[in-house]
């Protein structure tokens, strides 16, 4: 039974990265930064080690001049 989980735990973690980054997207072209920091947050942690949403996320944290953040994200997104 714990074989099966793995591929479906895979499955959900990238939907749901899908959901999160797509949810971000929206609140920022609504103009609503800390919905979006907290999508693409939620998205990174699906997601960890993935470069697109580190980026988006270091964008977000840009637009809202968080720019301690923004680098450490940058930082994180380069390794």
């Amino acid at each position: 039974m714990s074989q099966q989980r793995g591929p479906w735990s895979a499955v959900l973690a990238h939907c749901s990265y899908h959901v999160w980054t797509n949810r971000g997207r929206w609140e920022l072209r609504r103009g609503r930064l800390s919905p979006a920091l907290a999508a693409f947050e939620r998205a990174v942690s699906c997601r960890p080690g993935a470069f697109k949403p580190l980026l988006q996320l270091a964008e977000a944290y840009l637009l809202a001049r968080d720019t301690w953040r923004a680098h450490r994200t940058l930082a994180q997104a380069r390794e």
